[in-house]
């Protein structure tokens, strides 16, 4: 009995194709283990690192233009709101054109240059949109955070000297991130408590 149960416990052990397929198990296993994730793993840091890298350009470049002072971003805010439709427009017409062209033939007929065409379209309406999108909000967050800026002053005003005034504006003009947006926020919420003035809230 016990020989019979050794005999069969061996012979699916004995199969070479059972014994091909487990071993190419175990070394897929360790190819994976030992390549295939610390390979993805770098990649998805890298992603992150990329990501986390560009929306910081991003916001930086934010308070960079703010450091500017006031300008005339209603015409540029004009500008983005009339090339939008400009853009979507005539993307919405290509678009629809392309797909009654393609529905109009079987599939088997296709080109791959028309889905090239209407690939290319819908890249360039998503560019657009993103595009006049950026502007609006660039331009809103540039005029939000110097009215702020230029009202807390204002109020500031009576208790500072002339020298103060200046030293705040030099600030704001040398202005590279959102750090130093923030230490000059701090400076001025100090100066008022030390001189009992109340500070309207940032726009941002």
């Amino acid at each position: 009995m016990v020989d019979e149960q050794n005999s069969g416990g061996s012979t699916w052990w004995s199969d070479s194709s059972i014994r091909k397929g487990v071993l190419a198990s175990v070394i897929a296993s360790l190819v994976i283990l030992l390549f295939v994730q610390p390979i993805l793993t770098g990649l998805g840091r890298l992603l992150l690192w990329t990501t986390n890298s560009l929306w910081q350009r991003l916001s930086d470049q934010l308070y960079i233009s703010a450091a500017l002072g006031h300008r005339n971003d209603v015409d540029v805010i004009i500008l983005a709101f009339v090339l939008l439709p400009l853009i979507i427009i005539p993307s919405l017409v290509l678009i629809r054109r392309i797909g009654r062209h393609s529905a109009s033939k079987s599939t088997t007929t296709r080109t791959p240059q028309k889905r090239t065409g209407a690939l290319v379209v819908l890249i360039y309406s998503a560019f657009g949109v993103l595009l006049s999108i950026s502007i609006v909000v660039s331009s809103f967050v540039d005029l939000q955070l110097n009215t702020s800026f230029r009202q807390r002053l204002t109020v500031l005003a009576p208790t500072l000297s002339e020298a103060e005034i200046r030293q705040l504006e030099a600030s704001w003009a040398a202005m590279r991130s959102q750090v130093d947006y923030e230490a000059i926020v701090t400076r001025m919420e100090v100066i008022a408590q030390t001189r009992g003035v109340v500070l309207p809230k940032p726009l941002l």
